[in-house]
């Protein structure tokens, strides 16, 4: 998964207005450029619009596994 700023590897945090938006599937920012003290995502000046929704990034594809479990009857006979 990349950066969604930086374009590097290893991201680690996720925009909350992507998040809420877009689930799992949200964009990532990695670290370096989340808390960057001159052009940082976190900084109190900086847009905090998602960058990878303003740059019409796709989204993170997530596999869902999908575990079927059996029934569990939790009624009683008294």
């Amino acid at each position: 998964m990349k950066c969604c700023m930086c374009e590097k590897s290893s991201p680690s945090f996720k925009p909350s207005a992507c998040l809420m938006k877009n689930g799992y599937r949200a964009h990532k920012i990695c670290q370096e450029c989340w808390w960057n003290p001159d052009t940082g995502f976190a900084i109190e000046d900086a847009s905090h619009d998602c960058p990878g929704c303003k740059k019409g990034l796709p989204l993170l594809s997530v596999n869902l596994i999908k575990k079927s479990y059996g029934v569990i009857d939790l009624t009683c006979d008294d």
